[in-house]
């Protein structure tokens, strides 16, 4: 069992892009408080000396950068959440060892867009992609209709991994309840039969004025 207590905190910097683009720069720095409770795992062999213990509490710092520009219809972004590659000692001391090392980033990029289809009728095709050094590119791609401005709609597809399908209601121009339902393509499949998620989300604004609805990103 692994044990983690994160502290982050994020700046960004908007600026206006021509008449209705908007460029965002943004860093984020903080830390993990990282341990291996080895004690509570149930082994094959009793009394197995790699278990007995847990590994000592260490704390793993890191900062992360990102990208986002947007207009009323357009987003697109680029982010690297950690940069730096934490390497805990196995001799259960306490020394870590931090390395910036870009062979282990991890990079996100993300766009969509929404076209309108008629008045009552808005498509949003959306696109991410993870990518790292040594593995195969991940991509999410989504497919969501807004009806009349209240009512969304979608299916997902995350490459050689899983399909899904979501909704979502805007019950006031601040509060909205969505549902989604994943199934797995992979052999775990065997073992699950898809998983269920409902959410809840709120936007909150101290300036009426500026609320705007529908959210589209």
């Amino acid at each position: 069992m692994t044990k983690q207590f994160a502290v982050y905190g994020s700046y960004a910097y908007r600026m206006q892009i021509g008449s209705n683009g908007a460029l965002a720069l943004g860093l984020q720095g903080g830390f993990i408080n990282h341990q291996e409770d080895l004690s509570e795992v149930i082994t094959t062999e009793e009394n197995d000396n790699e278990f007995l213990f847990n590994t000592p509490k260490v704390t793993l710092p890191n900062v992360g950068y990102g990208m986002y520009y947007n207009t009323e219809k357009f987003y697109a972004g680029l982010s690297i959440p950690r940069m730096l590659k934490n390497k805990v000692a196995g001799d259960g001391s306490k020394a870590v060892t931090n390395q910036m090392n870009f062979k282990t980033w991890h990079y996100y990029f993300m766009t969509g867009y929404v076209f309108p289809i008629s008045e009552s009728v808005k498509l949003k095709p959306s696109l991410m992609v993870k990518a790292v050094q040594g593995a195969p590119l991940i991509a999410d791609i989504t497919i969501n209709a807004l009806l009349k401005d209240v009512f969304w709609l979608g299916i997902a597809y995350r490459t050689e991994d899983s399909f899904a399908g979501l909704a979502a209601f805007q019950v006031t121009p601040q509060l909205r309840i969505g549902y989604s339902f994943d199934y797995t393509t992979t052999e775990l499949n065997n073992y699950s039969n898809g998983t269920h998620e409902i959410t809840l989300g709120y936007d909150f604004s101290f300036n009426k004025k500026k609320v705007v609805t529908p959210r589209y990103f």
